[in-house]
């Protein structure tokens, strides 16, 4: 006979760091927005086993102290220096895990992390339900972030993780679930992590350009190589050559890996381009009206990358009526069809993106129609409709074991 779990927490291990200020804790992660609608459904509170830093923060999401408490690491710089020190951090690790665990009602490793096998492997050990979740393809994002000898290490570590994951793990995977690594894991459930629900939909049509006004093209995400940045910049030299008459401007949002300096290196050399005065670096933009403003302001998205999981990014653009350019890379094919609600192009093809564009620039017309059945597409990739069918998932996997969803307008009503 199944007894029905009291409510408790949802324990999340996962590699990021939160600041605590004047004891406001913040993050300049969005996904808490998801994390925090999950807690809310069914869980007491969120526990997060994460890098906890003091001082001073401009982080943008304050996470909210009656859902989220935080459960600090030990410290490290980042996972090169948790490998280095893991005889001393690894035990240090399992200890604050068997501390928590007793107050959980799941347990779930984020990414493939090497604390990730490790909690999943404890939780099981006292019957506490866990599951992994992985945000995109680790392997690929290594090849195209390192070279040389940090390639081979990362690809190493990455791959003696994934060795140690239990057999049968449950995965949420975002965008994709044909990883051949998840052959050997449990059931997968495909989520997209949406923090947008139906209120925040944009009307259409949108207002046109004025006649002769530039296009206005946005890119929104990290400035990093593996999201194809640089392409991004040869495809707008050549976008402005075939649209010499009100050649288009470019804006974009996002930021640099925290202590990185590939961003600074990316801006220099925008700087030294001719067409620099027509870049503007927003910075990062917070989740919320002022991205909604961003993209409202815009006639095009356009993301360029090599590897994703799947970018949220395009499902927030669908949402606000904007048509999309975007490879055909990790799980967007599930969501973008070329020509139906979106163009689809082959990575690292600057000039296949330039063609895309102008098409969508010079005919307004297509652009207004893709943009429509973008929007009808996004329509089923709501927070609650994802939060509904990832508890329906995990119901599936532990059936009596968790506690309770409540009341779906629990859910809804979570910002």
């Amino acid at each position: 006979m199944n007894v029905t779990p009291q409510c408790g927490a949802v324990g999340l291990v996962l590699d990021q760091i939160v600041v605590e200020d004047a004891g406001v804790l913040r993050t300049d992660e969005v996904f808490v927005r998801f994390v925090e609608a999950l807690a809310r459904s069914r869980f007491t509170r969120a526990e997060l086993c994460c890098r906890l830093v003091r001082g001073a923060s401009t982080a943008p999401y304050v996470l909210d102290r009656e859902v989220f408490s935080i459960v600090p690491l030990p410290s490290y710089r980042d996972v090169p220096d948790l490998c280095r020190r893991a005889l001393a951090l690894m035990p240090e690790a399992a200890r604050t895990f068997d501390a928590q665990l007793s107050g959980w009602s799941l347990a779930v490793g984020f990414g493939v992390h090497p604390l990730t096998p490790l909690v999943i492997r404890r939780a099981r050990r006292r019957g506490v339900p866990a599951a992994l979740w992985v945000r995109g393809d680790l392997e690929a994002d290594i090849r195209h972030r390192h070279r040389g000898w940090r390639r081979f290490a990362g690809l190493v570590v990455a791959r003696v993780v994934i060795a140690a994951i239990p057999r049968g793990t449950p995965v949420v995977s975002v965008g994709r679930d044909d990883y051949p690594f998840l052959r050997a894991l449990g059931p997968c459930h495909l989520v997209y992590s949406s923090k947008f629900d139906d209120a925040d939909f944009a009307c259409l049509p949108r207002t046109r350009r004025l006649p002769g006004a530039p296009a206005r093209l946005l890119y929104v995400g990290r400035i990093a190589r593996e999201k194809g940045v640089e392409v991004l910049l040869d495809a707008f030299a050549r976008i402005r050559e075939a649209l010499p008459g009100a050649p288009p401007v470019l804006t974009i949002a996002g930021y640099d890996y925290r202590g990185g300096v590939y961003g600074d290196q990316f801006r220099r050399g925008v700087q030294a381009q001719p067409y620099a005065d027509a870049v503007t670096f927003a910075g990062h933009v917070p989740y919320g009206p002022a991205l909604f403003d961003l993209y409202d302001a815009h006639d095009v998205l356009v993301l360029p990358s090599f590897t994703e999981g799947f970018p949220q990014v395009i499902l927030e653009a669908m949402a606000r009526g904007v048509p999309v350019v975007a490879t055909s890379v990790g799980g967007v094919p599930r969501v973008l069809e070329d020509r139906v609600n979106g163009r689809l192009v082959t990575p690292g093809d600057a000039a296949a993106v330039a063609r895309a564009v102008c098409d969508l620039v010079r005919d307004e017309t297509v652009a207004d129609r893709l943009a429509t059945e973008g929007q009808r597409t996004a329509r089923r990739f709501t927070r609650s409709a994802q939060i509904r069918a990832l508890n329906l998932f995990l119901d599936r996997c532990y059936p009596g074991r968790l506690p309770p969803v409540r009341d779906g307008d629990r859910v809804a009503s979570t910002h």
